[in-house]
This record gives C-alpha cells, structure tokens and sequence, in this order.
C-alpha cells in the first residue's frame, strides 16, 4: 500500500512538472510580461545580470505555488474565488518596485547640476548623511522584496492549470504532497519564462538602451511609469 502510494505521489509530481513546464511555455511567460519587461527596460540589467530580478520574481512564484499545495492539502478553500487580496499584492508589489527602480535611478544619476551646486552639495551632504544613506539602502533594497512579492501574488491567482494542481492536492488530502505538487508545478513553471526573460527580453532591453542612449532618461521613467500604471490597473480590477 505504502508502495502504491509513493507511486502515485511520482506519477502526481512529475505530471505537476509537464503541466507547469506547458503553462508557463504559454500562458504564465504572457501574465509575466507586462510586469518584468518594464523592469528590464528600466534597469537595463542584461543577460549576465538578470538573475537579480528573475531570482526573486520566481522564488515568489514557487513559494506561492507550494502555499495552494499546502492549503490544498490542509482541506482549505484557497482557490474557490479570484482573491481580492492577491491582486492587491500584486498590484502593491508592483507599484513598491516602480519606486524602488525610480530611487535607484535617482543615485546612479545623481549629477543634474553645475560644478558649483555640486559642490555646495558636497558641502552640506554630510550633516544628514547617515539619514540619507539609511534611508537611501531602504529604498533600493525593496526591489528584491518586491519582486519576491510579485511573484508571490501573481502565482495566488487562480488559473485552469493551477486548479488543476489544487484539486489533486485536496484529493491527496496531505499538506506535504501538496506541497510537493504545488513546488513541482512552480519549478516547471518559471523554467520556460525564466530562459526567455534571461536571453531574450534582458538582452533586448539592454541594447535598446544602448542604441538609443540619448533617451535613456526617457525609456527608464517610461518604464516606471507603465509599472505604476500596471499595478494600480491591477488594484484596480480587484474594485471593479
């Protein structure tokens, strides 16, 4: 019996893997984009380097997956309705990465001024400098938090493949078989996206930007814009 069981378990994981590897080939690599090509577009990070957004974005993909495995597992009804409350954080998240890509262009642009302001500024910086670094580190740091968040809010709403992993889960009516199956979707679900995002919309992204470096202000306050618009459209449809 025990056998058996563990034979259903396999069989489970590994048809969670194929159905996560087929959905986000199709249908989870167009939910993300509109949220990560922006980022993209905006930090210019490139190929060598996206793993600093795609990380974070798909450990929150994960997480979230294995939370509706273990809830699914517990007997709880996590998937029954959209979820108000996950579109608010996908949607908070969003807006909270905007601002922390907007502050990070704000320090790595720092020079808007003539040599005489700048000196002045020199001048007066330190009397609030450990302020203004503390609060600084804040800011930049939200961006790997929120991408975290991200994803962990884009994974919690509801669609058929994923439905599809609940219901098993609760047939299996074990918190850690449901996170099993719900970890085994997550991994084949940020695959597909994550080699896309990495070798094509990162490389992209970069040499726009460096093809067109004269507006390069422009395209990066372009894509915190359109992130801000994102997540407050995403807020949005929770009221609608």
């Amino acid at each position: 019996m025990d056998l058996m069981n563990a034979e259903t378990i396999n069989l489970g994981i590994s048809t969670a893997l194929l159905l996560g590897i087929s959905s986000g080939a199709s249908l989870c690599t167009f939910a993300c984009f509109p949220f990560l090509s922006p980022i993209f577009l905006t930090s210019g990070v490139g190929t060598y380097h996206s793993w600093r957004i795609l990380l974070p974005f798909s450990l929150g993909r994960i997480s979230g997956y294995s939370l509706v495995g273990l809830i699914a597992g517990l007997g709880g009804k996590l998937m029954a309705g959209p979820g108000l409350e996950f579109r608010w954080l996908l949607g908070g998240a969003t807006i909270i990465a905007a601002i922390s890509l907007w502050w990070r262009l704000q320090q790595h642009n720092p020079i808007h001024a003539t040599k005489t302001t700048i000196v002045k500024i020199q001048s007066v910086q330190p009397t609030h400098s450990t302020c203004s670094c503390q609060q600084s580190k804040f800011l930049i740091n939200l961006l790997p938090g929120s991408l975290f968040f991200m994803g962990l809010g884009m994974a919690l709403n509801p669609c058929p493949a994923l439905n599809m992993i609940f219901l098993t889960a609760a047939i299996t009516a074990n918190a850690v078989e449901g996170i099993l199956l719900g970890m085994s979707f997550g991994i084949g679900a940020v695959l597909i996206p994550t080699l896309i995002f990495a070798f094509g919309i990162a490389h992209l992204a970069e040499e726009i930007k460096l093809q067109l470096i004269k507006w390069r202000k422009i395209i990066e306050n372009i894509g915190v814009i359109m992130l801000i618009l994102l997540g407050l459209m995403t807020i949005g449809w929770t009221t609608s």
